[in-house]
């Protein structure tokens, strides 16, 4: 349903059926309005009628007055009062400017209000008329960020606010607890922000609720926020959107949020038009009827002189004595833009010559400078020409009184908001003007109609040399602090970027735009260097030259940050000339060690001592290769140690800085196969070793050897663990599925997603569950543990604000989250415990209680220790012990013989220990009939023994006396096969040092 368009003239407000509350309609008349708005004329008899109501009128034309008296009418005539606690309607608007601006109207029409209204015009509504004493509306509350929360609470409490009037975020922090400001714009990835807190304020008997600008309130990311405030407000209540311009969002939030509403759209007919003006006008005109709306054509390096002409033009008093306009407002596209320009322009002589007071106003600075500034704007005295830079943040709803001339710098980004700027003047019937600077002679579309406006020179002075003067003069400004010149760089780069994003791409083409004009516009110092002026060297070349400016003492004009540049400055210098010095260094080394690496690399005869002995000619003379197996292993050796000295040389090269190919040239005698064969079987013999370790390590815990399987039968054996396991799991289900719940929540409205974060907290603890597990199954304990905790602590973080984020909710899916993440938290607490016990702690003794099986100790760093009775002798043995294998491996045996006593001792260090020979000794007494045997007892422990059979004859090397000779086929006891060169006795007791590659294992 639609209503009719409204006529540009709509009669008295007497006409209003029912009629208005006496003492409001007094108000009205004294903030003279005589006549009713077209909007005000459509919307206020169906807001009252129990309607709800999408009002989308021109700007100026009245909407705030539309849903203001609706609101006191339906306050009024209420069945019976409101509470201290209850709130009776609530105004949402997207910009705290423009909640204060609403709060102010109300507050004139309830500071007007008599004690005991008694309201006695007639009324032809249904609805009863009101008590003869019906008790005057509280006061209006705003609420809007920059006040403190508490504030707002205890104000609440003590006047028990009937209205409410604020921003999104506020409202809802106020009324239900907590905040989710909404991150879900282009590029933020739908994040969301949490604080938690307690809500106050009965909203069930909530009557109107009013959205002002709703496009903007989704523009901005409010979506989420809208949508729980929506969920938490009663259905039964009168519901009314306003807004300059609709949008397909706001269609959604219409079907979402209201019921059967009646859209009101508010035409502006032209009565002057004739012909073809008059066919233009009548159509969906978007801006006032009384502004003059046109455009000039400037170069961009001219644009700034051209808003200083325009400024004195229509500031101009004339020889008549008719005062010229006396506020402007100027739009740039970037708030970096507005900062600088109101920076740098303030103390340019030629605007402070010309009388004017500067402002600026934009989305980044704090609430209180907004506030003082928009103030210090409204209340200039008439004799004062005042100009107010700023960005889009003062395009939509605000009420800046007496707005003469509305100028655009920079065309806006989204073409909607072109219509909302120049609507900042000729509002409620006055005249305005509005200009827009463009670099070439177009017309803009979206049914806007412009002409183009001249502004010649008065002196004779061309445009362009004016803009050279105006540059001199910032030039001078600029190089009295370095910060304008660093604000003058971010401004322009910002700029840049913001017209990239235009949506009218085929009118406003970064390719067309004169970058280097820009930049002098900016009055740059010298030229930035940024991606977008790739290719343009020539361009810049011929166009632009660098101010002359010594850099080094170029300072800022604050004390703090000019002595933080020469800090910063002096350790510059310092670190370019250690660099410096390290670069001559390093090249005089680079060079000796090349020469080193090549002969290193190249020389048979010049390798290690260690490759020496592998050679396969070391032995040439002395024993000859009995088969092709012994050549083969030669050559091996022989391979081997050449990659030794190769890679010696390339971690020289690089230690001093240069890496250098090491050729391979002849190196590899045999080809790159037997090579890569000769890796293949290193890479075996190491697994093999490893392996063999992990079955020595399970056949001293006295554990089976694993076979790479895992121990998953230990883990289900563990009462504490699969309690734990599956009250994890049931967490995490809980919040998965009411995670999901809450995104189609959120999605209704714009497909976008309303929280990001908990999915990663979700995921990592599925993650972690499954870690733990594996962790438990495979007996890891020991090896994982650290990890583990830590893991475990960020979920456990993650835990905690999930459950606070659902918890204290009143909806289901909320109070799932809530309580998965309760009882993920409460695991997650468990198995921090339990994964940082040591074995004999107190909670890791009661968590392993009921336990057939028990894992192995959780320590990794210390190493482990096992004990055990050894056998005892018909004698009276003693026990054996083993320790092992954190630092030497000693076994010890003590056993009574039939005449005597034995002892066992050996030891054997680690492969990454120096190696350390101790001899086996037998020492014993005797006085039986075997004098030289061991006793019984001691004959049931046999010290492990390994033997291996030369393959090849080895000559010991003279410069080593630790290495022994042996003869082919000989065979050795070993002592240790760890490492390349083992320790070995022979059969005459010699002990030393034999290469491995020369024996077999027998």
């Amino acid at each position: 349903m639609s209503a009719p368009a409204a006529p540009s003239y709509a009669g008295p407000w007497t006409r209003l059926k029912p009629a208005l509350t006496p003492w409001v309609a007094d108000v009205v008349r004294d903030l003279g309005f005589e006549q009713m708005t077209p909007v005000q004329a459509s919307s206020i008899p169906l807001f009252m009628q129990h309607k709800d109501v999408v009002v989308e009128a021109v700007t100026g034309s009245g909407k705030t007055l539309a849903f203001v008296i609706p609101v006191l009418e339906k306050l009024l005539r209420r069945d019976r009062p409101l509470s201290k606690r209850e709130v009776g309607a609530i105004i949402i608007a997207p910009t705290r400017e423009l909640a204060i601006q609403i709060h102010a109207v109300f507050q004139q029409f309830l500071d007007a209000q008599p004690a005991a209204a008694s309201p006695d015009a007639a009324s032809t509504s249904t609805s009863p008329p009101p008590a003869p004493t019906t008790p005057p509306i509280a006061p209006a509350l705003l609420l809007i960020g920059g006040n403190s929360l508490q504030d707002d609470k205890k104000a609440f409490f003590e006047t028990g606010a009937d209205i409410l009037v604020g921003t999104p975020g506020r409202l809802e922090e106020f009324l239900l607890g907590s905040s989710s400001v909404a991150m879900s714009k282009k590029g933020k990835g739908g994040q969301t922000r949490r604080s938690t807190g307690v809500g106050v304020g009965d909203t069930k008997a909530l009557d109107i609720l009013v959205m002002d600008e709703a496009d903007r309130l989704l523009d901005l990311g409010f979506t989420p926020t809208l949508t729980r405030l929506l969920d938490h407000f009663p259905k039964q209540r009168r519901t009314g959107l306003f807004s300059a311009t609709m949008s397909d969002a706001l269609g959604q939030l219409v079907r979402v949020g209201l019921r059967n509403p009646v859209r009101v759209v508010v035409k502006v007919e032209a009565k002057a038009a004739k012909g073809k003006e008059k066919a233009e006008a009548a159509g969906d005109r978007k801006i006032p009827t009384l502004l003059q709306n046109g455009y000039v054509v400037c170069a961009p390096a001219e644009r700034l002189a051209m808003l200083f002409r325009i400024l004195r033009r229509e500031a101009f008093t004339t020889d008549e004595g008719e005062t010229g306009a006396r506020k402007f407002i100027v739009y740039f596209s970037t708030c970096a833009a507005v900062d600088y320009f109101f920076k740098v322009l303030s103390a340019t002589p030629s605007l402070a010559n010309a009388g004017f007071s500067l402002h600026s106003l934009h989305g980044q600075q704090s609430p209180t400078r907004r506030s003082s500034t928009f103030t210090a704007f409204t209340a200039l005295p008439p004799t004062t020409p005042g100009v107010l830079l700023c960005t889009d943040v003062a395009a939509r709803g605000l009420d800046l009184p007496d707005v003469d001339v509305v100028i655009q710098v920079d065309p806006p980004v989204d073409p909607r908001a072109f219509g909302h700027r120049v609507g900042r003047t000729a509002r409620a019937g006055r005249s305005g003007k509005a200009v827009v600077l463009l670099n070439q002679d177009f017309l803009a579309v979206r049914k806007v109609p412009l002409q183009r406006f001249e502004y010649e020179s008065e002196s004779g002075v061309s445009l362009s040399d004016e803009a050279e003067a105006l540059r001199v003069e910032m030039h001078k400004v600029i190089r009295k602090d370095r910060d304008l010149h660093d604000r003058g760089v971010k401004a322009f780069v910002s700029s840049i970027r913001s017209y990239s994003k235009h949506e009218a791409s085929y009118l406003f083409r970064l390719q067309d735009l004169d970058l280097v004009g820009l930049a002098q516009s900016f009055a740059l110092l010298r030229m930035p260097k940024v991606a977008e002026l790739k290719g343009k060297e020539k361009e810049i070349t011929a166009r632009w030259q660098d101010e002359e400016v010594d850099w080094d003492s170029y300072a800022y004009a604050d004390k703090v940050r000019e002595k933080q540049r020469k800090s910063d400055l002096k350790a510059l210098q310092d670190k370019r000339e250690a660099h410096e010095s390290r670069k001559r260094a390093r090249a005089a080394a680079a060079a000796v060690a090349a020469d080193d690496a090549a002969g290193a690399a190249a020389g048979d005869g010049d390798g290690e001592p260690e490759a020496k002995k592998f050679k396969k000619g070391e032995n040439k003379g002395k024993n000859k290769a009995w088969s092709a197996q012994e050549d083969a292993e030669a050559k091996k050796a022989a391979r081997r140690a050449k990659r030794l000295a190769k890679a010696k040389a390339l971690r020289a090269a690089e230690a001093e800085g240069r890496v250098r190919a090491v050729d391979g040239g002849d190196d590899d005698d045999e080809g790159a196969a037997e090579e890569a064969r000769d890796w293949k079987e290193e890479l075996a013999r190491a697994k093999r070793e490893k392996r063999e370790g992990r079955q020595a390590t399970a056949r001293e815990k006295g554990l089976p050897p694993t076979h790479g399987g895992g121990l998953a039968g230990v883990a289900f054996s563990h009462p504490g663990f699969l309690i734990t396991l599956v009250v994890a799991t049931a967490g995490f289900f809980a919040a998965f599925v009411g995670q999901i719940v809450l995104e189609s929540k959120y999605n209704k409205l714009d497909g976008g997603s309303a929280v990001g974060v908990p999915w990663f907290g979700i995921f990592l603890q599925l993650f972690l569950n499954i870690g733990v597990f594996v962790t438990l199954a495979t007996d890891s304990v020991g090896a994982n543990r650290f990890q583990l905790s830590i893991f475990l602590a960020v979920a456990l973080v993650m835990a905690v604000i999930g459950a606070n984020l659902g918890i204290f909710q009143s909806e289901s899916y909320y109070l799932a989250i809530g309580a998965g993440w309760i009882l993920i938290a409460f695991v997650d607490i468990l198995w921090i415990m339990y994964f940082t016990s040591s074995d004999d702690a107190w909670f890791a003794t009661i968590f392993d209680l009921g336990a057939s099986q028990h894992f192995s100790s959780r320590s990794s760093v210390a190493g482990f220790s096992t004990h055990r009775r050894g056998p005892s002798s018909r004698a009276g043995g003693s026990a054996m012990g083993m320790s092992g294998p954190s630092g030497p491996v000693s076994y010890q045996g003590y056993a009574g013989t039939k005449g005597g006593a034995g002892s066992i001792t050996g030891s054997r260090l680690g492969p990454a220990t120096s190696v350390s020979v101790h001899d086996l000794q037998v020492d014993g007494s005797h006085a039986g009939t075997e004098p030289s045997l061991l006793g019984e007892a001691a004959s049931e422990y046999h010290a492990p023994m390994l033997k291996a059979r030369a393959l090849y004859s080895y000559s010991a090397s003279p410069d080593d006396p630790n290495e022994i000779s042996f003869a082919k086929g000989e065979i050795l006891d070993i002592l240790d096969n760890s490492g390349k060169w083992w320790q070995a006795r022979k059969t005459d007791g010699t002990k030393g040092i034999v290469p491995s590659n020369y024996l077999a294992l027998h």
